[in-house]
């Protein structure tokens, strides 16, 4: 009872709020974008499949925001190196089941039985804690470039190349940048950080243009700001 109430005086009740305030503006917003492409799909029975499918997924969302309330979150330290090789493991396991089967689809979603998830989502969670568990017990060398830096970097770079060949070229993006930022939060030196980037990029240009409509979607976008 005691740890309860401990609990429940430390939930930030307005942050709370806005979750859920944002969760339920995203369900209606998907249904009144979706619920036509429900009734074609469906030939009429129903307007709401893809609320559905949202709902199951928030009610697992929900269900982990309640369980991680008692949670002390400091415990995900020791469990940090088997997250990141979780998450290894599943990307890997990914590509593995595209390259048997035959599969033209890119390997984002991975089915097991009758669950389905996108890999890259349980990665991007797996290097955030990763990066925060490694910067907590390395803060004082994180200014070492060999030893300090060059570690997160090189699992950080592992993580994005696999989400890469799936190919989900703007997620691993998205992680990398979500990366350098905890890195540069962590007390990086900028000039190490600029260098990795640059070499990044580097990298990231070939790989770019092998795909057309990578460089046509960057393109419309530039258009449409324009």
């Amino acid at each position: 009872v005691n740890h309860l109430n401990l609990i429940k005086r430390h939930i930030d009740h307005i942050l709370l709020g806005q979750v859920l305030l944002i969760a339920a503006f995203g369900m209606i917003m998907l249904y009144s974008a979706s619920s036509a492409q429900s009734i074609h799909l469906t030939g009429g029975k129903t307007n709401s499949i893809y609320l559905t499918a949202h709902l199951k997924r928030l009610l697992i969302a929900l269900s982990a925001m309640t369980a991680f309330i008692f949670i002390d979150y400091r415990k995900l330290k020791q469990w940090s190196p088997i997250l990141i090789g979780i998450s290894f493991g599943l990307l890997s396991l990914g590509l593995i089941f595209k390259i048997i089967s035959g599969s033209t689809f890119p390997a984002r979603w991975l089915h097991l039985g009758s669950l389905t998830f996108q890999t890259s989502d349980f990665a991007r969670l797996s290097v955030i804690i990763y990066l925060a568990a490694y910067l907590d017990t390395n803060h004082r060398k994180i200014t070492d470039f060999t030893n300090g830096l060059l570690p997160p970097v090189f699992i950080l770079a592992g993580v994005c190349s696999l989400i890469v060949l799936q190919p989900d070229f703007s997620t691993a993006i998205v992680i990398a940048l979500i990366g350098f930022v905890i890195l540069f939060i962590g007390g990086a030196e900028v000039s190490q950080l600029v260098t990795c980037g640059s070499v990044g990029i580097a990298v990231s240009i070939p790989v770019l243009m092998l795909k057309p409509y990578r460089v046509e979607r960057i393109l419309a976008w530039f258009k449409h700001e324009g």
